[in-house]
């Protein structure tokens, strides 16, 4: 993450990201975060915040979801920097 072409100004020090069925669902789908054991998503680098999601599956039903990806520095401070939409395909190859 990059903010003005600089890394964040305090160290990272949690992420986790929430799938949803709409914006103002209640229900979460999925749940990924650096806290679980074993991390969903992997903090490579705390000063510059370099992050990956190991290769996986989510388990998303068929259809359209949000999600978004929160931010902690290690100040506590949270901040969403990512948002946005996928659509799951119903698979037709059987």
């Amino acid at each position: 993450i990059t903010v003005n072409d600089a890394p964040p100004p305090s160290p990272l020090a949690s992420v986790r990201a929430h799938f949803r069925r709409s914006k103002l669902a209640a229900e979460t789908l999925v749940e990924l975060s650096s806290e679980d054991s074993p991390a969903t998503i992997v903090i490579h680098d705390s000063a510059t915040w370099l992050i990956s999601i190991p290769a996986g599956s989510l388990d998303l039903p068929v259809g359209k979801a949000f999600y978004d990806m929160e931010f902690t520095d290690n100040s506590g401070r949270k901040k969403t920097f990512i948002s946005g939409t996928i659509e799951v395909l119903q698979d037709v190859t059987r």
